[in-house]
C-alpha cells in the first residue's frame, strides 16, 4: 500500500469546503476551475471517502502539528463556543461541514472564498463507510506493506481566524513535512507493525536533494529506488533497503528553516530568487515552481508559497481585482512556526507590490506599494511578531500670517474642495487630497474661508463666526487672493521644478503605455507587411518585369504566396491582440513560440506544385495547407484571447 490514504486526509476537507486543488488549468487557461470541481464534488461520494476518519483523528490526537481544524478570534465565535479552539473528533467534524454551528450561510457556487455547506446524506455514507474500513486486519498468512512518502509539504489542516484589525473571517492551511503532499503519514501508516504489518517511510526531501527532482503523492512511483524496493517485497527479498526507504521515520528536518508568505486577495504572488528562479502565480495565469524546494498553492482565497529560508527573495505582487489586500509571513523550522508577521488592510486596484528578504522575517525590506500602477508609491514596514495595519495619511493643516494689499492676511491649508459661505454658516466638502488655499483677511472684520473651487460635495459642517455685527463679507476688502507676485522668489522657483518633475513623471507612464500597445501592435504590422510584400512582388513580376528571374520572383511561388496566405487568415486575430490586455497577450506570445514552427514545418513539406507520383500522399499544395495552418492557429488563438478575457472578467 504505497501512499493509501487509509483514514482519509485533511485535503478533503479543503477539496469540499474552497475547491482546494481541484482546478485544472493549462498555459493560464482554466480548464476545469475549482468552483466548479467543488460543485461535483458536493454530490461525488468519492470525495467524501478522503474525509479524515475517527480513526485518523486517534492517531493524531494532542499531535499540534496535525489540527484538522482550529479557530481564533471574534469572527469565529460561534465556532470556538460549539467545538472549542479545535475539532476533535469525527462528530464536530461532521458538524463543522454541514454548518450546525450556524457561523456560515452556503455561498453562490462560484464563489471559492467562501466555505461551502456539504452534502448530510454523503457525510453519514462516508462515515459509515469508514467504519467498516478502519476496522479491517489482514486475514492470517497475508503480509502487508504500508509505504509513506514523507519530506513534502502536506495539508494538516486549516486554520480559521480573525486579524487584530476587526471580525473578519480569514483562512490559511496549515502545512507539515509529515506526508507525501496529499497524504500525512498517520493516514498512510494506519496498521501498528506486527509480524504480518510492516511500515516504511519514503524520504522524499532527501530524494528532492539528491536529485533536484520533487515528487509527491501523484509521482511516488517515479522514483527508482521505490521502484527496485516494490520488486525486491515481491521477490521476498527485503534484506537491505534501497536508497530513500527506512523502515522508522526520518528525523524531524529540524536544520530546514522555510519561510511561507500568505496573500488574502485577489492579486498574483511570485517569488523570484537571486539567480532568477520563480515559484508563484503569474499576471497571465501561469504557475511555476522553479525556486528548489518551494511550493505554490491556492486555497480558496489565500494564495500561498513557500521557500527554503537563507536565500534572497523578492516577493511581487500584482493586483487583479478592487480592495484590500493582507500578507501573512511565517518563518518555520522543522515544521514550527517560530516567528510570523503580518500586514493588513492594504489598498490594491491595479496594485503592483513587492519586498524582498535576505533570511527571517527581521531581514524583510518594507513592502512598496503602487496602489494604481501609476508610479505613486507608498511603503508599509513589517514588524516581527505584530500586525501592521495600513493608515492613510492624514493631510496636515499649515498657516502662516504676514501682511500685504492693505491688511494683514493668514494662509490657511485646508482640505481640496471648500466652500460657500453664508452670513451664519460656512459649508465645507472634504476629498482626499488636500492644498493651501492663501487667503488674505483683513484684521479689522470677521474670518471666513473665501471659496474655492469645490470637488465632489460629500459632508456639510457648520462652523459659526465669531463676528460682531452681521457677518456679510465684502471680498474686495477682506479676502483678496494673495497674488503670485508676492510670494517669494524660492517659492516660485520651488513650483516651477516640481510641476516641470511632475510632467516629466506622467510622460515617462504614458511611454511606457505606449510601448506596451507597439509591442502588441507589432504582430499585425508583420501581417501587413506580408500581405502588402506578397502584392509588390506580383506587381514586380509580372506588370513591369523588373524582377522577372530574380530572387523575387523564385520565391514567390515557394514562400511568399504561402506565407501570405497564413497572414491573411492571422490578420484580425493580430489585430485583436493589439487591444486585449498585456496577460492575455503573453499568453498568446507562449502559443505562438510552438504554434507558429510547427506551421512553418507543416507548410514546408507540402510540396509548392503537382507533386505527380506522390499525389496520393499530398492532395493539395503549398498554398492549400497555408490556409489550413492560418485557419487552425487563428481558431487557437482567438479561443485563447476569449478564455483568457473571460477568466479576467471572473476575478474581477
Amino acid at each position: 500500500m504505497v501512499g493509501v490514504p487509509q483514514t482519509g486526509a485533511p485535503l478533503g476537507v479543503g477539496a469540499l469546503l474552497f475547491g482546494q486543488d481541484q482546478g485544472i488549468s493549462s498555459w493560464g487557461v482554466p480548464i476545469l476551475h475549482s468552483s466548479v470541481a467543488r460543485e461535483l464534488a458536493q454530490n461525488s461520494p468519492m470525495a467524501y471517502h478522503l474525509l479524515p476518519s475517527q480513526s485518523y483523528f486517534d492517531s493524531v490526537m494532542n499531535d499540534p502539528a496535525h489540527p484538522v481544524a482550529r479557530f481564533a478570534g471574534d469572527g469565529y465565535a460561534k465556532e470556538i463556543s460549539a467545538y472549542g479552539s479545535a475539532i476533535g473528533n469525527l462528530t464536530e467534524l461532521s458538524d463543522f461541514l454541514l454548518a450546525h454551528d450556524g457561523g456560515r450561510e452556503k455561498p453562490a457556487v462560484n464563489n471559492v472564498n467562501s466555505a461551502e455547506i456539504v452534502n448530510p446524506t454523503l457525510i453519514s455514507y462516508a462515515n459509515d463507510k469508514h467504519t467498516t474500513l478502519d476496522s479491517w486486519v489482514p486475514s492470517a498468512g497475508i503480509e502487508v506493506s504500508q509505504i509513506a512518502g514523507w519530506g513534502a509539504d502536506t495539508l494538516a489542516g486549516i486554520d480559521f481566524y480573525t486579524p487584530p484589525a476587526g471580525p473578519q473571517r480569514l483562512y490559511r492551511p496549515i502545512q507539515t513535512e509529515d506526508g507525501d503532499g496529499t497524504v500525512p503519514v498517520p493516514s498512510a501508516l494506519l496498521m501498528s507493525t506486527s509480524t504480518s504489518v510492516k511500515r516504511y517511510w519514503v524520504n522524499l526531501d532527501s530524494y528532492r536533494k539528491d536529485t533536484s527532482i520533487k515528487r509527491s503523492h501523484k509521482d511516488l512511483f517515479e522514483i527508482p529506488a521505490l521502484e527496485d524496493f516494490i520488486k525486491n517485497i515481491i521477490k521476498s527479498s527485503t534484506s537491505s533497503l534501497p536508497a530513500y526507504i527506512s523502515a522508522s521515520q526520518p528525523p524531524v528536518l529540524a536544520e530546514n528553516k522555510n519561510l511561507t508568505f500568505y496573500l488574502h486577495s485577489p492579486l498574483t504572488l511570485q517569488l523570484t530568487d537571486s539567480l532568477g528562479n520563480i515559484t508563484g502565480l503569474a499576471e497571465d495565469g501561469s504557475m511555476t515552481q522553479n525556486i528548489p524546494g518551494s511550493s505554490y498553492g491556492e486555497f480558496g482565497e489565500v494564495k500561498y508559497v513557500t521557500v527554503p529560508q537563507g536565500s534572497t527573495y523578492t516577493l511581487s505582487m500584482h493586483g487583479q481585482a478592487s480592495g484590500t489586500f493582507s500578507l501573512d509571513m511565517q518563518e518555520s523550522s522543522g515544521g514550527v512556526v517560530t516567528n510570523s508577521s503580518t500586514i493588513a488592510s492594504v489598498p490594491q486596484g491595479s496594485t503592483l507590490a513587492s519586498l524582498t528578504i535576505s533570511d527571517g522575517i527581521n531581514t524583510a525590506s518594507p513592502l512598496t506599494v503602487d496602489k494604481n500602477g501609476d508610479g505613486n508609491t507608498f511603503t508599509i514596514t513589517p514588524k516581527v511578531g505584530e500586525t501592521v495595519n495600513y493608515e492613510p495619511p492624514t493631510p496636515v493643516p499649515e498657516s502662516r500670517s504676514g501682511s500685504g494689499g492693505g491688511g494683514s492676511y493668514s494662509t490657511i491649508a485646508v482640505p481640496t474642495t471648500v466652500a460657500t459661505t453664508t452670513e451664519q454658516e460656512v459649508v465645507v466638502s472634504t476629498a482626499t487630497t488636500s492644498q493651501t488655499i492663501e487667503l488674505q483677511v483683513a484684521t479689522s472684520t470677521p474670518v471666513a474661508v473665501a471659496p474655492a473651487k469645490p470637488v465632489q460635495a460629500k459632508k456639510k459642517v457648520a462652523l459659526t463666526a465669531v463676528q460682531p455685527k452681521k457677518a456679510s463679507i465684502d471680498t474686495s476688502q477682506t479676502a483678496s487672493v494673495y497674488e503670485a507676485s508676492q510670494q517669494p522668489v524660492l517659492n516660485k522657483l520651488g513650483g516651477v521644478v516640481y510641476y516641470s518633475l511632475h510632467r516629466l513623471w506622467i510622460e515617462d507612464i504614458r511611454t511606457q503605455k505606449m510601448k506596451t500597445k507597439i509591442t502588441q501592435s507589432i504582430p499585425a504590422l508583420l501581417a501587413l507587411l506580408i500581405i502588402g510584400f506578397r502584392y509588390f512582388s506580383q506587381w514586380c513580376i509580372g506588370a513591369e518585369q523588373i524582377c522577372f528571374r530574380t530572387l523575387l520572383d523564385r520565391m514567390y511561388l515557394y514562400i511568399t504566396n504561402p506565407v501570405f496566405y497564413f497572414a491573411i487568415f492571422f490578420l484580425p486575430v493580430a489585430i485583436i491582440l493589439a487591444f486585449v490586455s498585456r496577460g492575455v497577450f503573453n499568453s498568446w506570445l507562449r502559443l505562438a513560440l510552438w504554434a507558429i514552427p510547427l506551421s512553418i514545418l507543416y507548410i514546408a513539406i507540402i510540396p509548392d506544385s503537382n507533386p505527380g507520383a506522390y499525389m496520393d500522399f499530398f492532395p493539395f499544395y503549398r498554398d492549400d495547407a497555408a490556409r489550413v495552418a492560418g485557419g487552425i492557429f487563428a481558431a487557437l488563438s482567438l479561443v485563447l484571447i476569449i478564455c483568457r478575457a473571460l477568466r479576467s472578467a471572473h476575478t474581477k
